[in-house]
């Protein structure tokens, strides 16, 4: 399968996936924060910003939802459209193959002009089918990234909070006493840290990976040129290095 082919049958998935789901966890992420805050305590501000921040949560998930379910409809019936289109475009594109060789043998030319049809403008196709798709799919994911982009995301690790997830934070911190806060500080810090280390682990794995890599094909390139020099068998030489790197790597 070509690299168009995987292109259009990806951004087709994409476009049919449901992705309420989304929505739905980031808005639970928001209410969950908004549940950890004692409304009993809160002064009238506090009150008027929790009341305010249940309300755009609620509008944003029912408007996302009104408009997720409009066009999914919608999606759907144009994504089956581009993959028959795209069926029948290989389709035709095996058959005028066929035919232009079949026909070569009696009349050159016009066989030669049907091969060229196949040949050119199958990709030509192709790729308007695979911009279309990509269309589709950003057609598709527009109310949900909305959604998440007004909804936002709680703290975690060295990512700060965004969107309804900041102000409920915002709002989650300014009840706490000295102490809890202080407690508070001092988790998300200790979260943060923890993060921190993992990335750093997983760029120097990443950083021995690509090393051996290169040392790999450093003694492989060495190799070759001794074989050659050497006169070893190309087939007895592959083995040979094949041989060799399993030891390299046994021994790391």
């Amino acid at each position: 399968m070509s690299k168009k082919s995987d292109e259009i049958k990806r951004a087709l998935n994409l476009a049919t996936t449901d992705r309420s789901g989304e929505v739905s966890a980031a808005a639970g992420q928001v209410q969950g924060i908004l549940r950890s805050i004692q409304q009993p305590s809160l002064d009238p501000g506090r009150r008027g910003e929790f009341d305010a921040i249940t309300r755009d949560l609620d509008a944003t998930v029912s408007g996302f939802q009104s408009a997720y379910g409009q066009q999914a409809p919608s999606i759907a019936a144009q994504a089956k459209q581009l993959k028959t289109a795209n069926t029948i475009r290989f389709i035709a594109f095996i058959v005028l193959l066929l035919i232009g060789i079949i026909v070569l043998f009696n009349n050159w030319l016009v066989g030669l002009i049907l091969i060229l049809i196949a040949l050119v403008g199958s990709p030509i196709a192709k790729k308007v089918f695979a911009g279309k798709a990509q269309t589709l799919a950003r057609s598709a994911y527009h109310p949900v990234g909305q959604a998440l982009n007004t909804i936002g995301s709680p703290v975690h690790g060295t990512h700060e909070a965004t969107g309804l997830a900041a102000r409920a934070d915002r709002l989650f911190l300014s009840t706490l006493d000295q102490n809890g806060l202080l407690i508070e500080q001092q988790t998300r810090q200790m979260a943060a840290m923890a993060e921190q280390h993992q990335e750093q682990l997983a760029q120097q794995q990443e950083a021995l990976r690509q090393q051996q890599e290169a040392m790999n094909r450093m003694v492989d390139e060495q190799q070759t040129t001794n074989d050659a020099l050497y006169g070893r068998p190309g087939f007895l030489g592959q083995v040979a290095r094949g041989y060799d790197r399993a030891k390299r790597n046994q021994g790391k």
